[in-house]
């Protein structure tokens, strides 16, 4: 819907349960999915060495950054304003952390 909206021709989103993907893409997101530390460990396969992670959460995640394995890098945090929901929203960008 978003890239119809938007007009983006060059994005493609595909609704499936990750462990049926089996190609690695530029964008790997999620909204109400799962703990920040299982939607990167799940979805480590599919996501290209240097693509991106975007996780949608209620609030900021304080707990599940915590639980983050050295292997993932946290970008930022950016607060959203959903319209028509009066309530906290964030998403979390991620990516592959660089090899030490």
């Amino acid at each position: 819907q978003v890239a119809a909206s938007l007009r983006l021709r060059n994005l493609r989103g595909i609704q499936s349960r990750v462990e049926q993907l089996s190609q690695p893409y530029d964008v790997v997101s999620c909204r109400a999915f799962a703990a920040l530390q299982d939607f990167t460990a799940w979805s480590a396969q599919t996501l290209k060495p240097d693509g991106i992670w975007l996780a949608m959460k209620a609030k900021h995640p304080e707990d599940e950054l915590a639980q983050l394995p050295a292997s993932v890098q946290v970008l930022r945090i950016e607060a959203l304003q959903v319209p028509g929901l009066d309530a906290e929203r964030c998403i979390v960008w991620m990516q592959h952390a660089p090899a030490q």
